[in-house]
C-alpha cells in the first residue's frame, strides 16, 4: 500500500471515530409537547443551543426557545447547558448547576435526582437503532412511580432537559432534527408540532399487550406493538419482584413465587399499561 493510501485510510478512520456527538451541539432542534394536567391542553415548545458564554470559568451554551418551527424568532432562555465527559449539566444564569444526564452509568448504579431528593436506579443499558444509528439507551426507575429512558445524542423521552413532570402535566419529546435531517421521531405522534387539545390516549391499547401465566411461575408477555419497553412486577406490599426489558413479540419470564402481583409496562414512547396477574 502506498504511503498516501495509508494516510488517507488513517484520516478516514479518524473521521469515523469522531463522528459521534454529544447532546450539547448547535443547530440541533428539540420539539417537545407539553400535556397540561387540566383542560386537556397541549402545546409545543422548540429548543436549541445558540452561542457560548463563560460563567465561573466554565463554558456553556445558551438555551434558545421558540414556539413555532415556521418562525425564525428564537429567544434566549434563562438556562444554560454544558457537557463534560458524557455528563450533561443545566445551570441558571448565576452558574448553579444541576446534573441532568450521566451516560457513564451502568446497570445497578444510581442517579441522584436533586429535585426529588431521591435516587433512580439504572435497570438496564442497551443499544437500540434510531434512524439508522445504534445509540445507547439507559433505563432508570424510581420505585413504581417514575420511569426514565435516556438516549445518547438525543436526551430523554421527556425532552432534552429530562423533565419527567411539568407542574402536574407531562412533557413528551416529539422529534429531534439537525440541518433538516430527522435524528429522532416519536412514532406515537409522527409530528414535530402539536397544539390544541387531546383525548386521553396515553394508555397503551390493551390488545397490544397480553400478560398471562402459562404454568407454575412462568409468565408469558406478548408485545404486539413495534416498540420495546420495560415491565415491572410488584407484590401487594409494593415490593419490586421482577423488572425486565420486553422486546416486540413473545417474552417468557419467571416470577420467584406465587401470589397476586401488580404489573406495569412502559413503552419507550411514554405509553403505559398496568394490570394484575395471579400466580398459583
Amino acid at each position: 500500500m502506498k504511503p498516501i493510501s495509508i494516510l488517507f485510510l488513517i484520516i478516514t478512520l479518524s473521521t469515523g471515530l469522531c463522528f459521534a456527538q454529544g447532546i450539547v451541539v448547535e443547530d440541533r432542534i428539540w420539539s417537545e409537547a407539553i400535556f397540561g394536567s387540566e383542560g386537556n391542553s397541549i402545546s409545543t415548545t422548540h429548543y436549541k443551543f445558540c452561542g457560548d458564554t463563560i460563567v465561573n470559568h466554565k463554558t456553556y451554551k445558551h438555551v434558545c426557545v421558540s414556539w413555532s418551527l415556521n418562525s425564525n424568532k428564537w429567544q434566549h432562555f434563562n438556562d444554560m447547558i454544558r457537557e463534560d465527559s458524557l455528563r450533561v449539566y443545566k445551570a441558571n444564569i448565576k452558574g448553579k448547576e444541576t446534573l441532568i444526564y450521566d451516560f457513564n452509568l451502568k446497570k445497578g448504579e444510581n442517579f441522584f435526582d436533586e429535585k426529588l431528593d431521591e435516587a433512580f436506579v439504572v435497570d438496564s443499558v442497551v443499544f437500540r437503532e434510531i434512524q439508522g444509528n445504534k445509540l445507547k439507551h439507559i433505563y432508570l426507575s424510581l420505585q413504581a412511580s417514575l420511569f426514565m429512558v435516556w438516549i445518547e445524542e438525543i436526551g430523554s423521552y421527556h425532552g432534552v432537559f429530562n423533565r419527567y413532570d411539568n407542574s402536574g402535566g407531562d412533557v413528551v419529546l416529539l422529534c429531534v432534527e439537525e440541518h433538516g435531517e430527522m435524528l429522532y421521531i416519536n412514532e406515537q405522534f409522527d409530528t414535530c408540532e402539536l397544539n390544541g387539545t387531546y383525548t386521553n390516549n396515553r394508555e397503551l391499547p390493551l390488545l397490544e399487550l397480553t400478560v398471562k401465566c402459562i404454568q407454575n411461575n412462568l409468565v408469558m408477555v406478548q408485545n404486539r406493538s413495534n416498540t420495546t419497553g420495560l415491565i415491572t412486577f410488584y407484590d401487594l406490599k409494593g415490593k419490586l419482584v421482577l423488572k425486565e426489558s420486553v422486546e416486540t413479540g413473545t417474552t417468557q419470564l419467571c416470577l420467584p413465587n406465587s401470589g397476586l402481583f401488580i404489573y406495569r409496562f412502559q413503552r419507550e414512547n411514554g405509553q403505559s399499561q398496568s394490570g394484575k396477574i395471579v400466580i398459583l
